[in-house]
């Protein structure tokens, strides 16, 4: 029997591929669950598919395809600062719309707090944890799920302090060495410390037992995380609001005072909320949920009148993040404070910080920017704008430093290397490590 074969005609002039991308794209671990990565641990893992270290892939690839991002690689943005690059402010707009260009990756938000950001401020009390941490039992196990370690979005929280899944509160030191690790490590492995090696998968210590509250508080938590990708166009402050004046028509017949007593908040907490358009913070947005009796999720994806099925509010038993009350100010005390800050604010020659400002008129920065928003912003502005022009005079002195030491080797006859011109620097403080003073050694050499 004859089998007669047939064959389509296709044409490779309609094939379409993708356009290539400057860096590898890895898969975002967890997108669309609680234990969605973060995007400090996706850059992590980029680092690690190009064998560079992840501060190098910054400096010589970010920084330079953006000089916005070169401005803040100092060492402290490594170590500390680049925590914020999973939240909800400005580096975290900078590295995800970044990422995405270098990687094609799409919807990197997601592995961060960005879809919040406009029910939360970028700064709030009890939001972003000042140090990295982790749960040893999920370090030992993300292998085997995932082939790759990373640490989840879930765990940069501030208030997150305990791993549901094995609960076990999450450790923040390293069991060998006892150092607190850096948010961007030098090397690109997350399952070891950065500074002696060994593996972050082991836990020392006792353990510390939770209350059925704190396990509220982290299940609170992930729900936000599980549910960032609808949040992000339903959690506004418009939609923030519209449902708070409903829980308290409500709850307590339109009476804000007697609401926020209720459920554990002070009684003026919503003033500023409702009438000077400032965002809660993570802390006191959990706080309405724990009232109200809902996840927060639920609190813009289900109608609210299915939301409130109790008649009674209750009263958090513990505060989620403690922190210093801001003083009540009279009249005349704020006339009077005012009356200093507005003066210290229009002095040019006044560059000091706001953190030095507020100690001297015996009060916290918060409380100055809280009271004083206009003046502290100009206070802030004058400080950063003289630091940076201080900055600019340091490097241009030292550059005349390096040429000063290479013209008196020569004069000496010496052989004029790296190592002589560094150790007369060192002796002031300085080195050729400054990417500047190294060209200018560079420059100098050629002439």
């Amino acid at each position: 029997m004859k089998v007669e074969h047939t064959h389509q005609e296709f044409s490779i002039d309609h094939l379409e591929m993708k356009p290539r991308s400057r860096l590898f794209q890895p898969t975002l671990i967890g997108a669309g669950t609680k234990d969605v990565e973060g995007l400090i641990s996706y850059i992590v893992r980029i680092a690690a598919a190009h064998s560079v270290s992840p501060t190098r892939l910054l400096r010589k690839i970010y920084a330079v395809e953006n000089p916005e991002i070169k401005e803040f690689l100092y060492p402290s943005f490594f170590n500390q600062y680049s925590s914020t690059v999973n939240g909800l402010g400005k580096y975290a707009e900078l590295f995800v719309a970044h990422t995405e260009s270098l990687t094609g990756a799409q919807s990197l938000a997601l592995s961060t707090l960005l879809p919040l950001s406009d029910l939360l401020p970028s700064t709030g009390c009890g939001l972003l944890s000042d140090r990295p941490k982790w749960c040893p039992e999920c370090i030992q196990e993300m292998p085997n799920i995932h082939k790759n370690s990373y640490r989840p979005l879930i765990w940069s929280l501030k208030l997150y302090r305990a791993c549901t899944k094995h609960k076990q509160p999450l450790i923040d030191t390293c069991p060998h060495c006892d150092r607190v690790q850096p948010f961007i490590p030098r090397y690109p492995d997350l399952s070891r410390c950065a500074y002696c090696y060994q593996g972050l998968n082991v836990r020392v210590g006792e353990n510390v037992e939770f209350s059925e509250f704190d396990y509220w508080v982290f299940a609170a938590a992930e729900d936000l995380i599980e549910h960032l990708d609808k949040l992000g166009q339903l959690a506004s402050s418009d939609n923030f609001i519209m449902f708070l004046k409903k829980a308290i028509r409500h709850y307590s017949e339109g009476n804000r005072s007697k609401f926020c007593k209720s459920i554990g908040l002070n009684s003026w907490a919503m003033t500023g909320w409702l009438t000077k358009n400032e965002k809660p913070s993570l802390p006191q947005f959990l706080t309405i949920c724990y009232g109200i009796d809902t996840l927060p999720s639920e609190m813009f994806l289900v109608p609210w009148n299915k939301v409130f099925i109790h008649q009674a509010l209750r009263r958090i038993p513990e505060k989620i993040v403690d922190r210093a009350e801001r003083p009540l100010l009279t009249s005349s005390q704020k006339a009077e404070l005012y009356n200093l800050i507005k003066a210290v604010a229009a002095d040019v020659n006044d560059h000091r910080p706001l953190v030095d400002i507020a100690k001297q008129l015996n009060h916290s920065s918060s409380c100055l920017k809280y009271w004083f928003p206009v003046e502290c912003i100009r206070i802030s502005e004058k400080y950063a704008a003289h630091k940076k022009e201080t900055g600019i005079q340091n490097t241009q002195a030292a550059i005349n430093k390096v040429s000063m030491i290479v013209d008196k080797l020569r004069e000496r006859g010496e052989y004029v290397s790296n190592r002589k011109v560094n150790n007369h620097l060192l002796k002031e403080g300085k080195s050729l490590a400054k990417p500047a003073l190294y060209k200018a050694f560079k420059s100098k050499l050629k002439m």
